[in-house]
């Protein structure tokens, strides 16, 4: 056997390894993430809630920057270990930490001394929620950068700690921070703590690193590419953001506070699903990048991420489908019939987003951007059918359900064109 074909082996089971520990740590976290909806959805009023997840979703929207910045460092930390620079990865991480400082805090304090402005846009009764998500902003840009580092040295059970741990403190602050009176500015005062422990965690993982004694190598990368990087995949985030947290912003300004309420819970359910594919993603990127550098084939990698992905996502869409009410009240202790024809529409709905992700992720580990006018004419489309055409809830989840299969249709043809190449521009 050749050591080509040994190294891909290798990877191969590595991947299936990773994972099964990053799926069985996800559940884990996504076990901690649900019973926090929960625990939200019984404590906090309709409106609150709504308003909850309507903050989270334009917080998702505003900082696309943060997985453009995780994805960057992931790509660059990979390749910096390969090349043996550890004063390269400190000198990276650095630079990305100060220039983010340098443009997120001016912008924390111009959205504090607006919030009143926000909030009334919004339909927010107080500025409390809006502060507290305009200093949460500072925190989920910076926690990115240790995340991605953790991910592009692989090491996954510092990366699983520091997650799992700062869901379980979400958890416990959000339920307490409401208990005491605070309504929705607790529940987001319980996403801050959970952000604050995050980044706490992960500059203790990554102290070793941050104190490498050796020099970087200038030539390992140059700050033009990385930059050029950066604002590619930030592009491409977006889109996805666009994609699937549009419908919210657009339900809260055409329909009521009940059916924004009721709309909210279904598409948290259908959203927990949307992510389902994120422990292949977290496995395959840093290996699809390696593979890339030195020119091995990625097809069996790609395959087999695919038939993961697929897999995981019926099953969860099946299990919505079959078993809303279990999902209703589990959730939010409430059951509906409306809410349980919402729930299978939400996750069918949104069934393409998990495996058009871990597609476009592919791509951008390959450094390969020519869909993004495309998905960008889809966005557009996409915002302009919700505007004018929006009868209904279920109508709004048609639109969506279209687009989706639309990006995902798009995504598998550029896939099939990147599978056939042999060689792939250098970043």
């Amino acid at each position: 056997m050749s050591d080509n074909s040994k190294t891909t082996r290798f990877d191969h089971d590595k991947l299936f390894w990773h994972t099964n520990i990053l799926t069985i740590a996800c559940l884990v976290g996504g076990g901690v993430s649900v019973a926090h909806q929960s625990v939200m959805g019984h404590m906090l009023s309709l409106e609150d809630y709504g308003n909850f997840v309507l903050l989270l979703a334009v917080l998702n929207v505003i900082n696309v920057p943060s997985t453009a910045i995780q994805t960057m460092v992931v790509s660059y930390t990979s390749r910096l270990q390969a090349a043996g620079d550890a004063g390269g990865i400190r000198k990276l991480l650095n630079r990305v930490c100060l220039n983010l400082l340098l443009w997120t805090i001016p912008l924390v304090i111009v959205i504090t001394v607006f919030s009143p402005w926000l909030s009334k846009c919004l339909h927010i009764a107080s500025s409390g929620p809006v502060v507290t998500s305009a200093v949460m902003m500072l925190f989920m840009l910076l926690t990115p950068v240790g995340l991605g580092a953790l991910q592009g040295l692989q090491r996954f059970i510092a990366y699983i700690i520091a997650g799992t741990g700062a869901v379980s403190v979400r958890l416990l602050m959000g339920w307490l921070f409401v208990a005491a009176g605070w309504g929705l500015t607790g529940a987001m005062a319980g996403c801050l703590a959970s952000f604050v422990f995050l980044l706490f965690i992960l500059g203790v993982a990554l102290l070793p690193v941050v104190t490498a004694k050796t020099e970087g190598n200038e030539n390992t990368f140059q700050v033009e590419a990385v930059s050029r990087y950066f604002w590619y995949v930030l592009l491409a985030n977006a889109m996805v953001e666009l994609l699937m947290n549009l419908d919210l912003i657009l339900v809260k300004r055409f329909f009521t506070s009940d059916e924004m309420g009721v709309f909210a819970q279904a598409g948290t359910i259908a959203r927990m699903f949307a992510w389902i594919t994120g422990p292949v993603i977290l496995a395959m990127f840093p290996k699809i990048v390696h593979e890339t550098v030195e020119n091995h084939q990625v097809l069996p990698l790609f395959v087999r991420a695919t038939l993961f992905s697929i897999i995981i996502v019926v099953g969860a869409s099946l299990f919505c489908s079959v078993f809303p009410e279990f999902m209703a009240r589990m959730l939010f202790k409430t059951s509906s019939n409306n809410l349980h024809s919402l729930i299978r529409l939400a996750v069918w709905t949104f069934a393409p987003f998990p495996v058009f992700k871990m597609m476009l992720n592919f791509l951008i580990a390959r450094n390969q951007f020519r869909i993004l006018p495309v998905l960008g004419v889809i966005c557009f489309s996409y915002a302009f059918t919700l505007v004018v055409w929006h009868p209904r809830l279920a109508g709004v989840f048609a639109v969506t359900g279209c687009h989706s299969l639309l990006a995902l249709g798009v995504t598998v043809w550029y896939c099939i064109r990147e599978l056939g190449r042999n060689t792939v521009k250098g970043i």
